[in-house]
C-alpha cells in the first residue's frame, strides 16, 4: 500500500512527469510494486490533479470508458 501512496505523492509533486495516454488529457503512472496504473488529469486552471481511474496492468487496457 505504501507504494501506491508514494506514486500518488510523486504525481502530486510532478504532475507532468508521467506518460501521456491516448485518452484526452489523461496521464498514467505505474505503481511498479503492485503493477497498477494510476490514470489522472491535471486541471491547471483549478490547481487540481484528478485521479480518474486505477487499474491492474494484467487487465484489459483502459479506454477511458467505465
Amino acid at each position: 500500500m505504501t507504494a501506491i501512496y508514494a506514486t500518488i505523492e510523486f504525481i502530486r509533486r510532478n504532475p507532468h512527469a508521467a506518460e501521456r495516454t491516448t485518452i484526452s488529457d489523461v496521464n498514467a503512472k505505474i505503481v511498479k510494486k503492485y503493477r497498477f496504473k494510476v490514470f489522472y488529469r491535471v486541471l491547471e486552471k483549478e490547481g487540481i490533479i484528478e485521479i480518474v481511474h486505477v487499474r491492474h496492468t494484467s487487465h484489459t487496457p483502459w479506454t477511458g470508458v467505465e
